[in-house]
């Protein structure tokens, strides 16, 4: 019974890291792709109904940046709430997945300590 036994296996199976299917990097980078590209869509509708119906001021400043004089009018707004948009949809697909598969306490993992009503001196 040395080194060869079943037990020894299962441990040394057990130690090795786990690898991540590449198949789940291509899945995030088009989730990243696809969030930015609904923030951008979004945030041009966004500004079209803010221009109808005037619900906030925006400045011209702000609307067309004297910093990026070669981008056309409106251009740096919709990239920045694009990415707001993003942040905010990343928060919300992380919340939900959070929610559906919830963290497991693994066999390594030390369980939570027990309190007692009466506190010890």
């Amino acid at each position: 019974m040395g080194r060869e036994t079943i037990r020894y296996v299962d441990e040394e199976e057990r130690m090795k890291p786990r690898q991540l299917n590449p198949v789940w990097r291509g899945v995030g980078c088009l989730i990243i792709v696809t969030l930015g590209a609904v923030g951008y869509i979004l945030s041009g509708g966004l500004l079209n109904a803010n221009m109808r119906n005037h619900w906030i001021y925006i400045p011209p400043e702000i609307y067309a940046p004297s910093i990026f004089p070669w981008l056309p009018p409106g251009v740096a707004l919709r990239i920045v709430l694009g990415l707001m948009a993003a942040m905010l949809g990343y928060g919300v697909i992380s919340v939900v997945y959070a929610i559906l598969f919830p963290i497991r306490r693994g066999e390594l993992d030390v369980p939570p300590l027990s309190r007692s009503d009466r506190r010890k001196l």
